[in-house]
């Protein structure tokens, strides 16, 4: 029973961590990615509600895990685009046979394979990045060295899931929290990225939560060209 109240804890976590945002303020891409993490909070709570009374129903967490990590997978791919559309079609297809690898993997009950494999894929990625865009920290953005704390975390997911899936079943579990923490993370630094990249920014205000973890959003800098 412990234990599923650690979980219960993990998924409220996710939950408000995903209403980041004042109504008014979202467009697609953020619309997108923290509906998909709020969902993956409440199957977490669903799921860990049902075991405390003792009703047996599906459990969809792995899958929500998966969406998320294709969701900054692709978000993360798109930062190398650049001036190159075509490459967005590309990436976009790799996430399609990445989705149809999923599906292959689950029908034989390896599920949990994939989702190391892309746990592991996002801690390159974001590595990757770093060194890519190896730009100067710019007051009112959040901090570029956040790539490699969101790499372990992603690393630390990787290892929990292999731990579990080699020898050990536990009842509560980290990389909830973890993962959640780790896609706030990386799509904050994916839209730094693409803003000072692509010439965009945002002007959205953090949320309490997000400020308690140091997750601090773009304000927008005035240009100064002419």
């Amino acid at each position: 029973m412990l234990f599923e109240i650690f979980n219960l804890f993990f998924g409220l976590s996710t939950i408000l961590l995903s209403l980041r945002y004042e109504l008014g303020m979202l467009n697609y891409t953020l619309g997108l990615n923290y509906s998909a993490l709020i969902l993956y909070g409440i199957e977490i709570i669903r799921v860990n509600i049902g075991v405390l009374i003792e009703y047996q129903s599906i459990n969809l967490i792995n899958y929500m895990v998966l969406v998320l990590l294709l969701l900054a997978i692709y978000n993360n791919l798109t930062i190398f685009a650049f001036e190159r559309v075509y490459l967005i079609f590309i990436f976009r297809f790799v996430c399609v046979g990445l989705i149809i690898a999923s599906i292959i993997l689950d029908k034989m009950d390896n599920l949990n394979l994939m989702i190391i494999v892309l746990s592991a894929t996002n801690l390159i990625i974001m590595l990757v990045t770093r060194m890519v865009h190896f730009d100067e920290f710019k007051y009112g953005t959040i901090h570029q060295r956040y790539a490699y704390w969101t790499a372990l975390l992603y690393g630390c997911v990787c290892v929990e899931l292999i731990v579990e899936f080699l020898c050990y079943k536990k009842e509560i579990h980290l990389y909830y929290m973890l993962l959640s923490i780790a896609f706030v993370y990386d799509f904050q630094l994916n839209l730094y990225y693409k803003a000072i990249r692509w010439g965009y920014s945002t002007f959205i205000r953090s949320g309490t939560i997000s400020r308690l973890l140091f997750i601090v959003d773009y304000y927008e800098i005035p240009s100064t060209k002419i």
